[in-house]
């Protein structure tokens, strides 16, 4: 089918008319002659659908804003990774034993892969989730390795130790944003935007490595279901990020 114009998508988006067009992903949405589709044309005919649909000014310009800026943006701020102070890298996924043993996997490898080559650009300290640390082993030296373990509750069991969690224990065990300085953030590439974001939100001057190409491949048998593919996992970190607002949300309230 072929795909429509802007021309023709905007007026729809803006009518709150019902869209069920399937685009061509070989093509341009942008056909010669016609509007670019613009950021600034694209959300204001997401507002207008959405106030049409909903009624409400107010939450269309909310939820406007989600749609901008966590559902069409995968990619965050980069920096030189000779510019960084720190590197903070996040894990991803993992392999489960016949014993039930967590195992790093290979996208943890792919991982430890890219935040070994960065340190041997820039050899700073590097803060590890601990399937992205054991990966790493001894190709970086322990003075410099700082592991990020789960903690353990009162009845033994491990707490899940989630993105935001990770970013304030590199805070800690650095004594302080101050100490971390400006932060290279090594994750696999459709979760590096959150990662980025998150670590921001506690205050760490967080930038992915520019030039780097970040991990892609994903594992069918990791330990973790949302994690086995890259369809899977897009809708889990849409309905994640959804999750993160909704509570910044009620914290505002």
């Amino acid at each position: 089918m072929k795909p429509f114009a802007p021309a023709i998508v905007l007026p729809l988006l803006r009518s709150g008319q019902p869209v069920a067009a399937k685009v061509d992903s070989n093509k341009s949405l942008v056909s010669e002659g016609k509007t670019e589709l613009t950021e600034l044309l694209l959300s204001e005919a997401i507002f207008s659908r959405l106030k049409t649909q909903l009624g409400d000014a107010a939450l269309a310009n909310d939820l406007t804003q989600f749609v901008m800026q966590q559902v069409l943006t995968w990619k965050a701020e980069m920096r030189d990774v000779e510019q960084g102070d720190s590197i903070i890298a996040y894990s991803f996924g993992n392999r489960i034993d016949e014993k039930g043993n967590k195992l790093p996997g290979p996208m943890n490898e792919q991982i430890a892969d890219r935040v070994v080559d960065i340190f041997k650009q820039n050899p700073k300290p590097v803060y590890a989730q601990w399937e992205v640390a054991e990966a790493i082993g001894e190709r970086i030296p322990p003075a410099f390795l700082f592991s990020i373990y789960p903690k353990i509750d009162a009845k033994g069991e491990v707490i899940y130790l989630n993105t935001l969690g990770v970013a304030k224990e590199a805070i800690r065990l650095a004594k302080g944003v101050e100490g971390l300085g400006t932060a290279i953030v090594v994750a696999f590439a459709d979760h590096s935007l959150r990662a980025v974001n998150l670590s921001r939100e506690v205050g760490i001057d967080a930038y992915l490595p520019k030039g780097v190409s970040l991990p892609q491949d994903y594992d069918a048998d990791s330990g973790q279901p949302w994690t086995r593919s890259r369809e899977a996992f897009t809708l889990y970190e849409i309905k994640t990020r959804a999750a993160y607002e909704a509570e910044g949300m009620k914290r505002k309230k």
